[in-house]
């Protein structure tokens, strides 16, 4: 988040971050939570916009998931 939001970093992808965790399972249509490395590997197109990536994988929980 630091690197995110206050230092403006584009390319981060925190791969343990639950809730990241969690968009990509639904996205995705996983039946798991990815391991970091499957998050990478179906982020790597994101480049190097990772940064994001991850605030519309985030904002989509919000949208389809109210209260999480």
């Amino acid at each position: 988040m630091l690197l995110m939001v206050c230092l403006g970093r584009p390319y981060v992808l925190p791969v343990t971050d639950l809730r990241l965790q969690r968009g990509f399972q639904r996205l995705f249509n996983l039946e798991t939570l990815p391991v970091a490395e499957e998050m990478r590997q179906i982020a790597s197109s994101w480049r190097p916009y990772r940064s994001v990536g991850t605030w519309y994988m985030w904002r989509y929980l919000e949208v389809s998931q109210p209260g999480i």
